[in-house]
């Protein structure tokens, strides 16, 4: 990215995965994925998950044209709204 403008954030982005894609087409270099993480109300984290169930949300993500990263959150987000306490 040479000669590339800086990105400044004075809100952190709500989806991640836009505002890469954002910087990328208009030649903005990003900030490190670490600082944009802490800005965002993402956590990076280490998760152990199954080949198999990985394989699942890859394929599913994929036929949806989405990733499959933010399809597991969403999930997430939708079993946690189930198991809420009344």
């Amino acid at each position: 990215m040479k000669n590339a403008k800086k990105a400044v954030y004075t809100n952190a982005p709500s989806n991640i995965e836009d505002a890469l894609d954002y910087m990328l087409e208009h030649d903005i270099q990003p900030i490190c994925l670490d600082e944009m993480l802490a800005r965002s109300k993402k956590k990076r984290i280490t998760l152990n998950i199954d080949a198999d169930v990985l394989e699942e949300y890859r394929a599913i993500a994929k036929e949806n044209n989405a990733k499959y990263q933010p399809l597991m959150n969403e999930i997430l987000r939708e079993g946690l709204k189930r198991l809420e306490r009344k």
